[in-house]
C-alpha cells in the first residue's frame, strides 16, 4: 500500500496481515475499488498511510539477546497484580497508549505519548 502509486493500487487485490500485540495475528485480503479521485476512501486511506516507511525506519533496533530479555519480564508480569510497568518511555511513537498500572482487581491504566500536532484525522 506505500511502495506504489495510488493510480496503480486501484483494481489490485491485497493480502493484509497484522501481528496483533504477539497473541494473536490476522491474515486477510482486500480488493482495491477500479474507480477512485483525490476524495475516496482509497485516496484517504493512502494519504493516513504516508508517514508509514518513515515510522518503520525510525524503529528502534535492539540486540536479540535485549529483545529476549523484554519478554522474560513481560511474561513474569503477565498476571501481576498490582503491577507498575518499568522502563522507558523514550522509544515510542507520538499518540502511543502504554500501561502504567494493573491495580489488585487487575484494572488497567493507561497513558498516551502525546500526539503530533498532524494526525491522521483518526487521532
Amino acid at each position: 500500500m506505500i511502495s506504489r502509486p495510488l493510480s496503480e493500487l486501484a483494481g489490485s487485490h491485497i493480502a493484509l496481515f497484522s501481528y496483533g500485540s504477539g497473541m494473536a495475528s490476522s491474515f486477510f485480503s482486500l480488493r482495491v475499488a477500479q474507480q477512485w479521485d483525490e476524495q475516496s476512501a482509497l485516496a484517504r486511506f493512502v494519504r493516513v498511510l504516508s508517514d508509514v516507511q518513515q515510522r518503520l525506519d525510525s524503529r528502534i533496533k535492539v540486540a536479540p539477546e535485549q529483545f529476549v530479555k523484554t519478554l522474560n519480564m513481560r511474561e513474569k508480569a503477565i498476571d501481576c497484580a498490582p503491577y507498575e510497568p518499568v522502563g522507558p518511555l523514550e522509544g515510542f511513537f507520538p499518540g502511543t497508549w502504554y500501561l502504567t498500572g494493573t491495580d489488585a482487581m487487575h484494572r488497567r491504566s493507561y497513558e498516551r505519548v502525546p500526539a503530533k500536532t498532524e494526525t491522521n484525522g483518526h487521532a
